[in-house]
C-alpha cells in the first residue's frame, strides 16, 4: 500500500517546484524531442540493471529514456507531472504505462519496483521527500540511478563557446547539473548504499535546428517572454549561418550516480 505520507500532497503537484519548471511548456516538450541528447546503448548498459528490469523513470520528461529502456526489453513505468510532456511520453511508451504525479508523491504502491532512474530532473525535487519515495517503491536491493548528461568539449570551436557562455548569463538561479545534492540526500536518509560515482561519454549529431531546439528545450529559455525568446534564436542562428556551422558532432559526458535500498 502507499505510504501516509507520500498520499499527503498538495492540490497543484507542482506547486512545490521551482518556478523554472513552468518553462516546460508545448514548445519546450516538442523542442526536448528534437534537440536534447538520446541515450545510447553506452549509456544504458551503464545504468547496471538486470535483463527484464521493472523500472521506474521518475520525471520521464517526453520518454527519451523511458522509451530507450522499453526497446532494451525492460518493463518500464514513467512518472511526469508536467502535461505537455507527459503526453508526449504516453505516445511513446503507451497510455497505461505513465503516470501523473510527482518525485515526492510517486503513484505506485510500495516495493512494486526493481529499479528507478532519474535523467537530467532530480535537480527539481525535494531531495529528502523525493528520496523517501524512492527508498518506498523499490524492492530490497534494488537499485537507483541518477543520469546528468552535459556536453563536454574541451577543444569546441569558438562559436560554440560564444554559445553557452551566452546561455550561463541567462542561467541565474535556474537549477541544473547537482551531483552534491544527489548525494547528500541520499546520504542523510541511511536507506541506501553509498552513491557510486561513474561517467560515459558518447557523441551527439546534430545541426543548426538541433542546437535552436536544444535552446528552446530549456526551462528558464522557455520562460522568456516571447519576443525576447524569438530575438534571442534569430541572434543565435545568425550567429551560427555566420560561423557556417553545418552538421556537427557534439561530444557529451553522461554523469552516473549508482545505489541500492538497503
Amino acid at each position: 500500500m502507499r505510504a501516509t505520507a507520500a498520499a499527503a500532497c498538495t492540490t497543484d503537484p507542482v506547486a512545490h517546484l521551482h518556478r523554472n519548471v513552468d518553462g516546460f511548456g508545448e514548445d519546450a516538450a516538442e523542442a526536448y524531442e528534437r534537440g536534447r541528447a538520446g541515450f545510447p546503448p553506452v549509456v544504458l548498459d551503464a545504468l547496471g540493471l538486470a535483463p527484464g528490469s521493472r523500472v521506474l523513470d521518475l520525471a520521464a520528461g517526453t520518454g527519451l529514456l523511458a522509451g530507450a529502456l522499453q526497446d532494451a526489453g525492460h518493463d518500464v513505468v514513467a512518472v511526469e507531472p508536467m502535461p505537455a510532456m507527459r503526453s508526449r511520453l504516453a505516445r511513446r511508451i503507451g497510455e497505461r504505462r505513465t503516470l501523473d504525479g510527482t518525485a515526492e508523491a510517486i503513484p505506485l504502491d510500495d516495493a512494486t519496483v526493481d529499479a528507478v532512474v532519474v535523467a537530467d530532473a532530480f535537480h527539481w525535487f525535494d531531495g529528502p521527500a523525493a528520496v523517501a519515495e524512492i527508498h518506498r517503491v523499490l524492492r530490497p536491493d534494488g537499485r537507483c540511478v541518477l543520469v546528468w548528461r552535459a556536453a563536454e568539449w574541451p577543444d569546441a570551436p569558438e562559436w560554440w563557446r560564444r554559445l553557452w557562455a551566452r546561455m550561463d548569463r541567462l542561467r541565474g538561479d535556474h537549477p541544473g547539473f547537482v551531483g552534491d545534492q544527489g548525494r547528500g540526500a541520499f546520504d542523510r536518509h541511511g536507506g541506501f548504499t553509498a552513491l557510486q560515482h561513474t561517467t560515459v561519454d558518447f557523441d551527439k549529431t546534430t545541426d543548426v535546428e538541433g542546437m535552436l531546439a536544444n535552446l528552446r528545450s530549456i526551462s528558464y529559455v522557455g520562460l522568456l517572454p516571447e519576443n525576447v525568446r524569438r530575438a534571442l534564436l534569430d541572434d543565435v542562428r545568425a550567429d551560427l549561418k555566420d560561423a557556417r556551422v553545418g552538421t556537427f558532432v557534439e561530444p557529451q559526458r553522461a554523469h552516473l550516480w549508482a545505489t541500492r535500498r538497503r
